[in-house]
């Protein structure tokens, strides 16, 4: 299992297509190479997946990941 980078769900794994089953990002090692730039499978930037997941549910995974 892999860590989500959007939500910090534990819970990316699949035979054909890893994604979160909590926030439902797919992985994509450009994404996280380039956080501010949409496009691709997610269509939108990892970092306003952030955003978004952290407005939707009060949950900021980078503070999370700093303790």
């Amino acid at each position: 299992m892999k860590v989500c980078p959007v939500c910090g769900g534990t819970n990316i794994e699949s035979d054909i297509i890893d994604s979160c089953r909590d926030c439902f990002w797919e992985e994509d090692i450009y994404s996280e190479e380039f956080p501010d730039i949409g496009g691709g499978v997610n269509m939108i930037s990892l970092n306003e997946a952030r955003r978004r997941w952290k407005r939707k549910t009060g949950t900021d995974v980078e503070k999370e990941e700093a303790h």
